[in-house]
């Protein structure tokens, strides 16, 4: 009797009772490791495992949002502004730029086996894409051009759709890129 109640007391205390609760604002991933099935739990509410033999991993399903601005990083979210280096070789940067992204909820199974479980997919993807394409995508036009409206909005559709597919790779959707028109030197 003393064992499972030392045990029970032990099972308790970090978490692994059998009974998860799933809110509204995240998806779950219910890991077989018997068998090595995984199940996306999209639908809030309170679901039962096997201890040991299964786990439950909770991810953050709400609207992320990745600012780019002021000169040093303060999260993983909030990184120092864009500079880029125009086709002409000179430079311009966005002061505030931001990008909107969400788990993609019945891609799940894919952001838990790239990212880990918790807020992998907000450090690792977000921030191994963005400031790359971005630069590559605005690079391309001189200073001149991208003040220019037209080649100022297909440098972000294109930075849009580059963004959208690298990281639907990998279960996270891209929302929107909000920004700003660039500033010069």
């Amino acid at each position: 009797v003393a064992l499972v109640i030392v045990v029970g007391g032990l099972m308790a205390a970090m978490g692994k009772l059998g009974v998860v609760s799933v809110s509204a604002e995240e998806v779950a991933v219910k890991m077989n490791y018997v068998t090595g099935n995984r199940t996306v739990i999209t639908t809030p509410g309170y679901q039962i495992y096997l201890p040991f033999l299964e786990e439950v991993f909770k991810l953050d399903r709400t609207p992320q949002k990745f600012d780019m601005e002021g000169k040093r990083a303060f999260s993983y979210n909030h990184v120092p502004f864009l500079t880029v280096r125009a086709m002409d070789g000179s430079n311009f940067s966005f002061d505030e730029l931001e990008i909107q992204y969400a788990i993609t909820p019945g891609d799940a199974g894919e952001v838990i086996d790239d990212s880990g479980p918790g807020d992998g997919f907000k450090r690792e993807w977000i921030h191994a894409f963005a400031r790359s394409i971005l630069r590559d995508e605005f690079g391309r036009y001189s200073a001149v051009d991208v003040a220019d409206p037209t080649s100022y909005q297909a440098a972000r559709i294109a930075s849009e759709e580059r963004l959208r597919e690298m990281l639907g790779q990998h279960g996270v959707e891209l929302i929107q890129v909000i920004c700003p028109k660039p500033r010069f030197d």
